[in-house]
């Protein structure tokens, strides 16, 4: 009998499971050097290492967004290279951070899958450095520009990663950059290759180098990007929202992509009348609709699942877990 990490890994891969696996009671998740990242946790409006202001969101469960009506760090794109910000990963100070978190969240890869988050890629770091319409703008107007600065910043994930990379033993790396919204897309698939793409390929490829498996973190409607996605070379994609049709892209990666998401977080999971029932019954509709034939993982980008105490009885994510243990269990 397979155990949970390893019937997890066999669904990133896109083959059949011993039983249906759930990313919370199956994967730790690493940040990657998250004081760099957003600003020092605690403060309500604070910037980040990038000298992007970001704000406490109560919406978004505490999480940090960019501070509206803030001054950009790029006020002309053409003169990027002379206004931009970009961290200085000291090696000393990323080491000691995950020593440090490893100790406080009891990275455990003999039972878990160790899974790095790297928060805000190339589309999201550029527009929180430029303005979110400005950044669209600049796409259309200043394309040269653009592709040279989302490089550059491309460049300081993958200078991360080979640091981090020394000091914890990582299964997945995740690449968190969202391309799409709940009706469609922040880009056309031509702007998306001819921008994005090639630097987003740099980051896999380094990424597969250094013996690691890649997964792209990619929400909204993000379907239309599929065939990029694979055509990269990805290994896995989450977390699927089911704004997506799901079974058919399952047609598409099974057996090649392993595919993690389903649970409606904004309409069920995260709403403040959710009843247990509710949550059970979600698990089961995403099971009996996602889950019959492998390569595929529930999850949703809850934010529950950063609560300390979020496998207790009676919350979200620990009910989650327990229905899917027992509608999901065991099936061959």
């Amino acid at each position: 009998m397979m155990t949970k990490r390893e019937n997890v890994l066999e669904a990133l891969a896109g083959r059949k499971t011993e039983f249906i696996p759930i990313y919370y009671d199956s994967c730790q998740t690493v940040r990657s050097l998250s004081s760099k990242e957003s600003p020092p946790m605690g403060t309500i409006t604070g910037l980040d290492g990038w000298g992007c202001s970001q704000t406490s969101c109560k919406e978004a469960g505490g999480m940090f967004t960019a501070t509206v009506d803030a001054p950009p760090v790029i006020e002309d794109i053409t003169l990027w290279q002379e206004q931009a910000i970009f961290p200085k990963w000291n090696e000393k100070e990323v080491e000691e951070s995950l020593k440090h978190e490893a100790e406080i969240f009891g990275y455990d890869k003999e039972n878990y899958v160790l899974d790095m988050y790297a928060g805000k890629g190339m589309f999201e770091r550029f527009h929180f450095m430029r303005g979110f319409e400005d950044a669209l703008c600049d796409m259309i107007i200043e394309e040269e520009a653009v592709h040279d600065l989302v490089g550059a910043i491309a460049d300081k994930k993958i200078e991360y990663l080979k640091i981090a990379s020394k000091y914890i033993d990582l299964d997945y790396y995740t690449y968190m950059d969202d391309y799409g919204h709940q009706n469609g897309q922040f880009m056309s698939i031509d702007t998306f290759r001819r921008i994005f793409k090639p630097h987003y390929q740099r980051i896999i490829d380094e990424t597969h180098k250094l013996g690691l498996k890649f997964k792209t973190h990619c929400c909204g409607l993000m379907q239309p990007f599929l065939d990029e996605f694979m055509e990269m070379g990805i290994d896995a994609l989450d977390p699927v929202q089911p704004i997506n049709d799901i079974p058919a892209m399952l047609k598409k990666t099974r057996g090649r992509v392993g595919l993690s998401g389903g649970l409606d977080v904004q309409h069920v999971i995260d709403s403040d009348t959710v009843t247990e029932e509710a949550l059970r019954a979600e698990v089961r509709r995403c099971i009996d609709n996602y889950c019959t034939d492998g390569g595929f993982i529930l999850y949703g980008a809850s934010i529950h699942m950063y609560s300390p105490n979020r496998m207790e009885e009676g919350k979200p994510i620990q009910i989650l877990c327990d229905e899917t243990e027992k509608y999901g269990g065991y099936r061959k």
